[in-house]
This record gives C-alpha cells, sequence and structure tokens, in this order.
C-alpha cells in the first residue's frame, strides 16, 4: 500500500501537467475565434440571444464551472501571466521555440497510439517519420520535418484519446471545468488522463525530472494562451460562456 499511493500520486500530477498543455491549445484555439471580427456582428448576436435552433449543450455542473472559471481566470491573468512575462525576457523567442518543439518531439509515442486505435495508419508512419528526422537532425529542438512534406494529410490535432473515443462512438458527456486548467468535458477529461499515462518518456525517467519537465513545456507557451484571452475578456460580453460555446463548437468541428 506504501508504494501504491505515491504512484497514483504522481500519475494525478503528471495528468494534470500534460492536460495544461492541452488546456492551453483550447484556450488559445477558441479565444482567438471569439476574438475574431465575426464576434461582432449582429447575426453573432442574434445567434446566441435568439431561440435556440438545436439542442443546447448541457452544462450540468454549472455551479462548479462557474467558480473555477473565476479562480482560472485569477490565476492565469494575475500569477501565470505575469510571471511568463519575467520568463520571456530572459528565454528569447528562438529558445522559447526550441523547448516547444522539444517537447512535441517527445509526445510522438501517444500520437501514434491514438493514431492506431483510430485506424489511422498512415498518420501513425508520418509521426514515426517525423520522430525519426526530427530526433537524427536536432534531437528534437528544430522541426525539420515541416519542410519534408507528407504524401498524406497530416492532422496531428485529432491524434488525442479524447478524439479517440469520439470515433469510437463515445458522447463528450456535460461541459466541465477543470481546477487551475481549463474547459473540458467529461470524455476530453477521460482522454487527457489516458494520454498522459501514454507519455512513454515519463516510464523512461524519474518522475521528479518528467513532472518539471511537462510544466516547463507547458509554461513556456503560455503566451498562447493569455494573449488570446485577454483579448476575449475586452471583447466578450459573458466571458465564461464564450469560452464554453467556443469550446464545445471546436469539438463539433472535429467531431469525426
Amino acid at each position: 500500500m506504501k508504494k501504491i499511493i505515491p504512484s497514483i500520486l504522481i500519475c494525478f500530477v503528471l495528468s494534470l501537467c500534460i492536460q495544461l498543455s492541452i488546456a492551453q491549445q483550447t484556450y488559445a484555439a477558441n479565444t482567438q475565434t471569439i476574438a475574431s471580427d465575426d464576434y461582432f456582428n449582429d447575426d453573432y448576436f442574434e445567434d446566441d440571444y435568439a431561440e435556440p435552433k438545436t439542442e443546447q449543450k448541457s452544462d450540468t455542473f454549472y455551479a462548479w464551472n462557474i467558480f473555477w472559471h473565476n479562480v482560472n481566470d485569477f490565476t492565469l491573468t494575475k500569477i501565470a501571466e505575469p510571471a511568463h512575462k519575467q520568463y520571456s525576457k530572459v528565454i528569447l523567442p528562438p529558445m522559447r521555440s526550441s523547448i516547444e518543439n522539444f517537447g512535441y518531439n517527445l509526445g510522438t509515442p501517444k500520437r501514434m497510439i491514438n493514431a492506431i486505435f483510430q485506424a489511422e495508419f498512415a498518420q501513425a508512419f508520418i509521426e514515426l517519420g517525423r520522430f525519426i528526422i526530427n530526433t537524427t537532425s536536432s534531437l528534437g529542438f528544430a522541426d525539420v520535418a515541416q519542410f519534408h512534406k507528407p504524401l498524406y494529410p497530416y492532422n496531428p490535432d485529432t491524434l488525442c484519446f479524447g478524439y479517440t473515443l469520439a470515433r469510437w462512438g463515445v458522447g463528450e458527456g456535460p461541459y466541465f471545468v477543470i481546477p487551475f486548467l481549463g474547459p473540458s468535458t467529461i470524455r476530453e477529461s477521460i482522454g487527457a488522463i489516458v494520454d498522459s499515462a501514454s507519455s512513454a518518456y515519463s516510464y523512461f525517467v524519474p518522475f521528479y525530472v518528467s513532472l518539471p519537465a511537462e510544466a516547463l513545456f507547458a509554461f513556456n507557451t503560455l503566451d498562447k494562451v493569455y494573449i488570446p484571452y485577454e483579448n476575449l475578456k475586452t471583447n466578450a460580453f459573458e466571458p465564461y460562456i464564450a469560452i464554453k460555446n467556443a469550446y464545445l463548437e471546436n469539438l463539433d468541428y472535429k467531431r469525426p
């Protein structure tokens, strides 16, 4: 039992670090959609406040969600953003780009696994090819493979277990805000935990190395979160509703 409990805690913390990285991408992509010019069109507001034409998404955990949305907002804007701005003064863009590429390269195994689970074998071979090129040419610190166009379209955004579950017919479930991490659904939360467990390199290095590394990879690209998020807060009438709607619409857009 004494050995099991620390293992559970390690897996839990690791999953939080992985989910932070996923939440960053979600915030960045979806808040840019909300802050676009379409947000200010009359049709946009008419669609939001008119009688719903389709079934509305569930917000079963509204009380929980709105509370943690406010906590996450404070954490991001008052703590994480100022810290990252200081970090950016020391770690210049080329170095941050190298760190981002290195972290992305390490995520190859979990993307390959999901490609296989989705029967997207061409995607799996593309991932393997990219990993070999980037690792042998730059140890993963540069995305050299981007200059080698694959014969088959490369769609890494769908190579996660949440999307795999969707391909298998699993419903997304209610909207759910994860504390300190951001928007999700029940299905996507489960998917993020499975993805974190499939992070191969965490099995080959001590947890006191892999956990800080995951935290660094997430923190390194935080500017992709708070810049569009600030635009969202400035332009959105209700940031919680805007983020929720954008997140769920993004899931619908990527639905198999």
